[in-house]
């Protein structure tokens, strides 16, 4: 073994616990490595077989192992892997030393048991330099571990939040649906039409903001794994053709032209609420972000048993840098106007997880006519033969 001459002063770290297994305890190999260890105030304890070692140290108070390849069996990485499985979630470096050819003959079953081998003779200052480096990265794995944990405690306090604002804001916007429907009833026969229209649209209104408010639970519970797709045969015509109505009033404000285009005959399997909430977020942007007199179109194809809705607008193509991160929780999309932002929240969030929960995906795409349009697939959930039919298209244009 080369001597300590030259050694590195007392590194960052030092104390930590060292276990030292070898066949020879006494040798002056495993001597001279006490003795530097020890100088750096690393406390070690050594033993002459692995099932001693197992017995006496508990792996996830270790600082790092150090195992010889030449023990008798079970074998220093059986040994080493031993060590790793007691030691839990916790990173315990192990090095194994032995002689140069030894190691390469063995090389290949190193992977998985150890961090780390040295061949002997050993460098002395070389040895404590990876013992240190080995031990620092224990302590960033430790600092990181207990980061994650706070950040898995910070989400699940935001969890409980969410459910909490759920909870206390469902109960008044149910009864405000509540009392809408009421009073359609009571002025059913008012001959102020604009009356029924107000109270007709409040009551779409209000339901979709109940819907909203459902949906930040719902993310919740999707990321929790708690939220499942329940699928049912849908008629899409019947699902999607009424949506213009939706939007009669922004649509009547800015002039601008709704076409939905469907097959009248496409029937599909898939969770009902969900994709129309889907389809609600993509045109509820669609609309906000369209040019005054320009244009919305829904379109619903049928590609093999996929089924694609597309949904976009003449406006301004999104910018292929933002394409990809907009699908993300809290992401704030640039505005697509000079001076603006806007903040789309957690509705695409929630379209790309509804869309994961039914095996599809949802994208952006350009279009001849639609520069701003998003694609959503549904793969293998046509459930119609006669789902080629030519589409029909469901109109809503501006008034005048």
């Amino acid at each position: 073994m080369d001597k300590n001459d030259g050694a590195p002063p007392a590194e960052v770290g030092a104390g930590a616990k060292i276990v030292l297994v070898h066949q020879d305890p006494e040798s002056q190999e495993v001597l001279e490595l006490l003795r530097a260890l020890e100088q750096r105030d690393y406390h070690c304890a050594v033993f002459s077989c692995c099932e001693l070692a197992l017995e006496q140290c508990e792996p996830s108070l270790l600082g790092a192992a150090i195992v010889s390849l030449d023990l008798p069996a079970p074998g220093a990485t059986d040994f080493a892997r031993r060590l790793r499985e007691l030691a839990g979630d916790a990173f315990l470096p192990i090095v194994v030393v032995g002689g140069e050819e030894r190691i390469r003959d063995e090389i290949q079953c190193f992977a998985g048991a150890c961090d780390d081998f040295m061949a002997t003779p050993i460098s002395t200052p070389e040895f404590l330099v990876r013992i240190a480096t080995l031990i620092e990265r224990q302590r960033v794995h430790a600092d990181l571990v207990n980061v994650n944990a706070e950040l898995g405690r910070e989400q699940e306090r935001r969890r409980a939040l969410a459910a909490l604002i759920v909870h206390d804001l469902r109960n008044p916007l149910s009864a405000i649906v509540g009392n809408v429907q009421l009073l359609e009833e009571v002025l059913s026969d008012a001959e102020d039409t604009m009356i029924g229209q107000c109270l007709d649209d409040l009551e779409q209104l209000s339901t979709r903001t109940l819907s909203m408010v459902a949906g930040l639970l719902d993310v919740e519970e999707f990321e929790g794994g708690t939220l499942q797709a329940t699928r049912e045969s849908v008629d899409v015509y019947g699902l999607v053709a009424r949506m213009p109505s939706f939007y009669k009033t922004a649509t009547e404000a800015r002039y601008l032209h709704m076409h939905v285009r469907c097959p009248e005959t496409v029937h599909a399997s898939f969770d009902r609420q969900l994709i129309a909430r889907i389809l609600e977020n993509l045109l509820d942007n669609a609309v906000r972000y369209a040019p005054r007199c320009g244009k919305v179109v829904l379109s619903v194809l049928a590609e093999g048993r996929d089924l694609i809705f597309e949904v976009g607008n003449d406006g301004p193509a999104i910018p292929t840098v933002e394409r990809g991160r907009m699908f993300e929780r809290y992401y704030r999309l640039e505005g697509r106007r000079k001076g603006t932002r806007s903040n789309r929240g957690l509705g695409l969030y929630f379209c790309r997880l509804a869309a994961d929960a039914h095996s599809g995906t949802i994208t952006v795409a350009e279009r001849r006519e639609l520069p701003a349009c998003f694609v959503l697939r549904l793969p293998d959930c046509i459930v119609d033969e006669t789902s080629q039919s030519d589409s029909t298209e469901v109109a809503a244009p501006p008034p005048g």
